[in-house]
């Protein structure tokens, strides 16, 4: 039965184990609602940077943002999806900015020129974030394979405590039992020692 619950609890929470649950709001599908949420609000940051300044320059670091900080916090699926949707947006935002270009149309090569650049960030915040993952999953596994063995060796070292107990109560008992009967041998002893020695005088 207990190998079944374990297996569940394996099965159920991607591998790790529910003592080491994360929280809810890192969980991947919170991640992948913020992906959404961040490709908008990229998209909203641009286009008010557009309207604030002319030709804004970095509208490609809001999206780059966005990835790094959902690739960082919620793991590479989320961050592959922020990725996506980023791409899409400034793909739009080429497209149909506020200052679009009247030279660029749907599928160019001047949006390809300026969307290889952005993909190859993209991947490589995501890289960098995929490492990160793992290195954090590789540090909690030798951390769950280390708590697991310090309750070993304290399970252990309860059963060497009660065992050095069961020892000290058995010396204790069998000390009493021994001096019980040897009490009266020794007072015959002495006694018949007493009546030699008076004997002999």
């Amino acid at each position: 039965m207990k190998q079944v619950r374990v297996a569940s609890q394996h099965f159920w929470s991607d591998g790790r184990t529910f003592a080491t649950s994360i929280s809810w709001w890192r969980r991947p599908i919170v991640g992948y609602i913020a992906a959404c949420l961040g490709a908008a609000v990229g998209i909203g940051m641009t286009r008010l940077g557009d309207m604030l300044f002319m030709h804004f320059t970095f509208s490609v670091s809001s999206f780059l943002i966005v990835i790094l900080l959902v690739s960082l916090l919620w793991g590479v699926g989320p961050g592959l999806l922020a990725m996506l949707l980023s791409c899409v947006a400034f793909s739009y935002l080429v497209v149909f900015g506020v200052h679009p270009e009247p030279s660029v149309s749907h599928l160019s090569w001047i949006l390809l020129i300026r969307l290889i650049p952005f993909v190859m960030a993209s991947l490589a915040i995501t890289a960098i974030a995929c490492r990160h993952e793992i290195s954090r999953r590789l540090l909690q596994k030798r951390a769950d394979e280390l708590s697991e063995r310090a309750d070993e060796l304290s399970i252990m070292n309860q059963e060497l405590e009660r065992a050095n107990h069961l020892k000290d109560y058995f010396m204790i008992r069998a000390a009493h039992e021994l001096r019980t009967p040897l009490t009266p041998i020794l007072g015959e002893t002495q006694l018949a020692l007493r009546r030699l020695h008076k004997a002999d005088g």
